[in-house]
């Protein structure tokens, strides 16, 4: 795959958990660079959590529009951390709906992103990244 979405949590009121979710989606971008033969993971949080507010309703809005933008242009999006925020349900049930392939790291939640998918229409495909792994071996 050339280009793949991050999808994972980000929103917090507080600074500390803020940071920590943004230094946790850099990792994730590199995680799925290195271990899925990807030529680029983006996590659009990652890059503007710098420049915009996610606790100003407006530049959410911005944030949340440029981030589905950019999962148009997309092969596919990876769900990473251990639970759905209100932000990756929208992700998720967008890339649904545009039917890119959904693949979720965390099992515990695995069952809580195939719900929001379904909300998106009939052409989604929601799978492990361990399945994703297992078929691109039987090739």
């Amino acid at each position: 795959m050339r280009k793949v979405y991050v999808c994972s949590p980000m929103r917090s009121f507080d600074s500390v958990q803020r940071e920590d979710n943004v230094r946790k989606a850099k990792e994730y971008c590199s995680m799925v660079e290195a271990l899925y033969d990807v030529a680029c993971a983006v996590a659009p949080h990652a890059i503007f959590a710098r420049i915009l507010n996610d606790n100003v309703p407006a530049e959410r809005e911005l944030a949340l529009d440029i981030g589905i933008r950019l999962l148009k242009i997309c092969e596919a999006m990876f769900v990473c951390g251990t639970y759905v925020s209100e932000g990756m349900a929208g992700e998720i049930q967008k890339a649904a709906e545009l039917g890119i392939p959904i693949y979720v790291q965390e099992l515990s939640i695995l069952s809580k992103v195939k719900e929001i998918a379904w909300k998106g229409g009939d052409g989604y495909v929601v799978k492990t990244i361990f399945e994703m792994v297992y078929e691109e071996a039987r090739k």
